[in-house]
């Protein structure tokens, strides 16, 4: 089989790519200047029509985040979850990959998607430690306390590749402003490890493929297709999951684990370990044979997709995974 071309590569990505349209409205803040702007989704599969667009002005520069809320409405304030894309990708995306949508209708939370237009500041020494990302998620936290009737006790984080190695830098520098953190395909930064320094134990769920040839199981540099992506190094998955036992506390002693197989096509298995006596759940689920994928994403069986970030397991689903988990931290879906 050929070598997939650049422009090959541009054209898949491309696709995945939804439309918004919309009305824009403007809304009042005590803050600074938001835009929101009505924007249903077309033709994506299990995401609700009910996205609205927020733009923030933070220091001068507009940044952009997508808003799901639950229908109907919970009587009372409302967890949210934060969804972070991987690199270059963007909300829609991520919203179509997850299915987090309708997960929110189904549980009653709020859930947001925010985007960056390349790389979220992640701890590589590629994308850095620096400050906007940070104050752009503390930006969307406090809007969202505001005017959104979100529970300031349950804001959770997850997300995919970057955005999960960045969901990782917010474990270390928003331990009080979030209470549960799960990364999908993504371990911690190089420049992050040595700095990490969070104000308290937190949950925390690694989902990781043992196949993963863009985020490496065993870190180190990062893969790059054709001289693009961020690069830099990551630490490896088993240090990086050591790293947060020793946070959280956990005795030293071997985890409870839980195999599954449900899907026996599609070329993996799951080990969910679970690590009892710590002070906060923590939790790896290790998919053997799993490529850099989402489990439980419908697209698994797409041929290009499998070649270029290898399999997806069919075996659990992420996002209700990780949703349980968070739920058993205790203070999320009443």
């Amino acid at each position: 089989m050929a070598p997939v071309s650049n422009r090959s590569l541009v054209c898949f990505i491309t696709s995945l790519v939804v439309l918004f349209a919309g009305d824009a409205v403007y809304a009042q803040s005590t803050g600074a200047p938001i835009l929101l702007e009505r924007a249903p989704l077309r033709s994506a599969t299990n995401v609700d029509t009910g996205f609205a667009k927020v733009t923030l002005t933070i220091a001068g520069h507009n940044r952009v985040f997508y808003l799901h809320r639950p229908a109907p409405l919970p009587p009372a304030p409302m967890p949210l979850v934060l969804v972070f894309h991987g690199g270059a990708g963007n909300g829609a995306q991520i919203a179509k990959m997850t299915g987090m949508d309708r997960a929110a209708n189904l549980h009653g939370f709020a859930a947001a998607y925010p985007e960056t237009d390349q790389h979220w500041q992640d701890g590589r020494e590629t994308t850095g430690l620096g400050a906007a990302d940070i104050d752009f998620v503390r930006a969307i936290i406090d809007w969202s306390i505001k005017t959104q009737g979100i529970d300031r006790s349950r804001i959770f984080a997850t997300g995919i590749s970057n955005g999960g190695i960045f969901t990782l830098r917010l474990a270390c520098e928003m331990s009080r402003e979030i209470a549960g953190f799960a990364a999908v395909a993504g371990s911690m930064g190089s420049m992050l490890a040595p700095r990490c320094r969070p104000q308290r134990a937190v949950p925390l769920m690694l989902i990781h493929g043992d196949k993963d040839e863009w985020v490496r199981w065993q870190g180190g540099a990062v893969k790059q297709l054709a001289g693009g992506g961020a690069g830099g190094d990551v630490i490896p998955v088993p240090q990086t999951l050591d790293f947060w036992r020793g946070i959280n506390h956990c005795a030293a002693k071997a985890p409870t684990i839980e195999k599954i197989n449900r899907d026996s096509r599609d070329g993996t298995r799951v080990e969910i370990h679970r690590y009892g006596n710590c002070e906060k759940p923590t939790e790896l689920v290790l998919i053997k044979g799993g490529g850099h994928t989402w489990p439980g994403a419908d697209n698994g069986n797409s041929r290009l997709l499998r070649r270029l970030v290898g399999r997806t397991s069919q075996d659990i689903n992420a996002t209700e995974t990780i949703l349980a988990f968070f739920e058993n931290s205790g203070r999320y879906i009443r």
